[in-house]
């Protein structure tokens, strides 16, 4: 008997099942190689946890979790995360595209960690078009901008408004 998922990627799907069955999946556990190249795949792992949402699999989207919050530690940015930036503005598009407005864990992952890198990531080409053509994301980077505000005590420029 076989069992389709046409909608879905099969190496995806492969994935989930590997983590059902054997408790894990591609996903690393170490996210440096012994070489000393990032191991992660941030889109792919994006995807599958939007597949392991779909499927209600909160253990797989919770080692997910824990492998992005591993790589966005500050700690790590230089070994795992610098070697990765070129992927970051797919990723996070991909996760704002994809996973449900409900579960933001992922979300306000991706908005500390690219609110923290701000200085970094702004100047980038691609990050500049995922503001430009997410609005989620632009939106929670806004908030961010005046959540700090708020904290530190500063209030935003005021300009002059007309109608």
């Amino acid at each position: 008997m076989e069992i389709e998922f046409p909608e879905d990627d099969p190496e995806l799907i492969h994935q989930m099942l590997l983590y059902l069955y054997l408790g894990n999946s591609r996903t690393p556990t170490s996210l440096v190689a012994e070489d000393g190249a990032p191991t992660m795949d941030l889109i792919r792992d994006a995807k599958l946890y939007t597949t392991a949402e779909k499927f209600e699999i909160g253990a797989l989207k919770k080692k997910i979790r824990a492998t992005y919050a591993h790589c966005f530690d500050a700690k790590n940015f230089d070994t795992v995360a610098l070697p990765l930036a070129d992927t970051f503005a797919a990723a996070f598009e991909c996760i704002y595209r994809t996973t449900a407005d409900k579960d933001g864990r992922l979300r306000d992952m991706v908005k500390t960690f690219a609110w923290a890198y701000r200085a970094y990531l702004m100047p980038r080409e691609d990050f500049k078009m995922l503001l430009r053509n997410s609005p989620g994301f632009a939106k929670n980077m806004t908030e961010a901008m005046v959540e700090e505000s708020v904290i530190l005590g500063t209030q935003l420029p005021q300009g002059q408004y007309s109608r």
